[in-house]
């Protein structure tokens, strides 16, 4: 099988000449996704600039909100008329 690159794309369980695996082989090789068990401890700084992005995300989706409910408002009425 190839793909739009006219590159061979290997099954799983296969190697080219290289001796590396297929695409697939290799991402469940990796082991993406399981648990470690470790976890990084933040610096203050890092803590602030992770709250001030989460209150910029909140905000941006309250006004997206508000903004869908007026024009919703705003529609309904003029076909009320």
């Amino acid at each position: 099988m190839t793909d739009p690159q006219n590159k061979t794309i290997l099954p799983a369980g296969e190697s080219d000449e290289s001796g590396k695996g297929g695409v697939e082989n290799d991402f469940f090789k990796a082991g993406h996704g399981l648990p470690t068990g470790s976890f990084e401890t933040l610096t203050p700084a890092q803590k602030k600039a992770r709250d001030r992005r989460n209150m910029a995300l909140a905000l941006g989706i309250v006004g997206f909100c508000l903004l869908v409910f007026a024009v919703t408002i705003l529609r309904l009425s003029e076909s009320v008329r």
